[in-house]
């Protein structure tokens, strides 16, 4: 590829990532061929084209624990897995061995394993040592994870390859630009990224022995796009994947690609293989969320969005009421159904869903895609009883004679702060309005209060539909999105000051006038903020007054607050 071709390309990949409607996927293409068909990688032939390789283990160890056993095992489905990454300095041969008993089972049900390795620092023999040590039985292989060059890939994957001989697989986790942090997607700087040299770089490893690159943009440094938050699109590096790909075919390198970000569609995964952008795909995400992904690919069925939110539920055979039919009440609510019990779901509002039937401006589409998921996983179950429209009181539970009373909702409620002028500047709570109401406003600038993932989506739809001049969202916490992941946070660090927004942590409200807010950081210093209308999107308001009510009546023998 020549130079202009290179940059074009890379500008693409820059907007992609910007990029946050989700473009409608080819439902035509059914049932999926080639994701399913078996394909012959280097020295293996793996039953499908689908590659799951997480980042870390339940646990957080890399030893296989029970966590870990269940976890591969229901994900034996997929053509290769890898285990976490394992630092090359440790040198344990003894951790790797102990995962043989476990490997059997897999290739028992027609999966291949690969070790994964970090070189952190060590030496290409270093990272041979640990692997030469596994055992051909045991491993198929191994995964280099090399994204952030060290500037030692190639002697890396020289001394393993000696070490290996051509008895095993080595894949290669790699990023088409290690130093993008220092070019073109930092807002200050303009250069774009020096892809030429990463395409010989990774042209001389294929030529040294990798059989295949899982392949992105960006690096550890950028983990908004190492680990694509829920507003980026479907395949959102397949750009990359492209360029890879279309490079090795001009210089008759056989080496396979795998493309990697946000291909949990199983038609969108397919459509880059038929176009020839790449030769594996590889699950993040949906192959965490969703075990049964590959299964479902001879059915057609829905796969899972995402993770349900794990909550332990007993087996047993108990009459359950569930207050709230939004993503905690569903989730719960299947959860349960599973292992054994009967539930009763009430929902106040004539449409299930909670905040995912609201609004989420960029996350609409993940955000409907969970909401379908979810109910479609409830029809399954006749255990299961929806009440919709359906607000439920004292008497009505303690009728009920429910054994458990779970009240699927958050217990903070909204609530104006208590400053001087509160009031001047007209005020909404979130929770209260829809989409139309925020194009009625015509107003240049909107503060909204609140830090959590509600509070994001709103000022992200404000600032990036052009409904207002400016959104500024504040939150007195340390950073945005406490508890969410640190890609979703860099994410929107990153993105919304570039759309013209503004982000205030560790600030709260000393005084508002007219069109003014005076602002306290968690410094002492004052700032001024121009302000036609504040939105209030703390956490939606649960029924409190029911649940205390619940708890000192003792309407079931346990009342919870999930």
């Amino acid at each position: 590829m020549s130079k202009p071709q290179i940059d074009a390309l890379i500008a693409e990949m820059l907007d992609a990532c910007a990029h946050t409607e989700r473009p409608a996927s080819d439902r035509g293409i059914s049932p999926p061929e080639l994701l399913r068909a078996p394909y012959a990688l280097g020295p293996v032939t793996l039953s499908n084209r689908c590659l799951i390789a997480p980042l870390t283990h339940p646990g957080g160890r890399f030893l296989p624990g029970k966590a870990a056993q269940r976890f591969y095992l229901a994900r034996a489905g997929a053509g290769l897995l890898c285990t976490g990454p394992l630092s090359g300095k440790s040198g344990d041969v003894m951790e790797v061995l102990k995962w043989c008993p476990l490997n059997e089972k897999l290739h028992a049900r027609g999966a291949k394993i690969l070790l994964q390795l970090r070189p952190d620092g060590c030496t290409g023999e270093d990272l041979a040592y640990l692997a030469a040590a596994v055992p051909a039985a045991c491993f198929d292989g191994v995964c280099l994870s090399l994204r952030e060059n060290d500037g030692g890939a190639l002697e890396y994957v020289r001394a393993v390859r000696t070490r290996l001989g051509a008895r095993a697989l080595i894949l290669c986790r790699a990023s088409l630009s290690p130093a993008v942090w220092e070019s073109g997607l930092q807002p200050e700087k303009g250069r774009l990224p020096d892809v030429s040299g990463q395409l010989t770089l990774l042209t001389a490893m294929a030529k040294a022995g990798v059989d295949a690159f899982e392949i992105s943009i960006g690096s550890p440094a950028t983990p908004w796009l190492l680990e694509p938050a829920s507003k980026l699109p479907p395949a959102c590096f397949a750009e990359a994947a492209r360029a890879l790909k279309a490079h090795f075919r001009c210089l008759g390198v056989r080496a396979a690609v795998a493309a990697f970000g946000r291909l949990d569609d199983p038609a969108v995964a397919e459509a880059l293989l038929r176009a020839g952008d790449c030769d594996l795909i590889s699950l993040d995400g949906a192959g965490i969320s969703d075990p049964g992904w590959c299964k479902k690919l001879a059915t057609g069925e829905a796969v899972q969005p995402a993770p349900l939110p794990a909550y332990a539920v007993e087996p047993g055979q108990e009459r359950i009421a569930v207050i709230g039919a939004g993503c905690r009440g569903l989730s719960y609510a299947i959860l349960a159904a599973d292992a054994g019990h009967r539930v009763e779901l009430f929902e106040a509002e004539e449409h299930p869903g909670g905040k995912l039937a609201l609004f989420r401006s960029g996350a609409a589409g993940e955000q409907r895609r969970q909401l379908d998921w979810l109910l479609a996983e409830l029809g399954k179950r006749p255990s299961v009883t929806l009440h919709m429209g359906t607000r439920a009181d004292a008497e009505r539970l303690k009728k009920g004679g429910y054994d458990r009373i779970v009240f699927a909702c958050s217990a903070a409620a909204i609530r104006a702060p208590s400053v001087p002028g509160w009031g001047e500047i007209p005020f909404v709570r979130v929770d209260e309005l829809d989409r139309s109401d925020f194009r009625s406003w015509r107003c240049r600038h909107v503060v909204v209060l609140g830090g959590d993932a509600h509070a994001a989506d709103v000022a992200w739809m404000l600032q990036s539909e052009g409904l207002v001049k400016r959104a500024v969202l504040m939150t007195e916490s340390p950073e945005p999105l406490p508890g969410e992941r640190e890609s979703d946070r860099a994410w929107l660090r990153q993105f919304l000051p570039l759309r013209g927004g503004e982000i205030l942590c560790g600030c709260r409200i000393k005084q508002v006038k007219k069109r003014l807010l005076l602002v306290e950081d968690a410094e002492g210093r004052e700032k001024r903020v121009l302000c036609d209308k504040l939105v209030l999107a703390e956490e939606r308001p649960a029924p409190l007054r029911l649940y205390e009510e619940a708890v000192r009546e003792r309407l079931a023998p346990v009342v919870q607050m999930l």
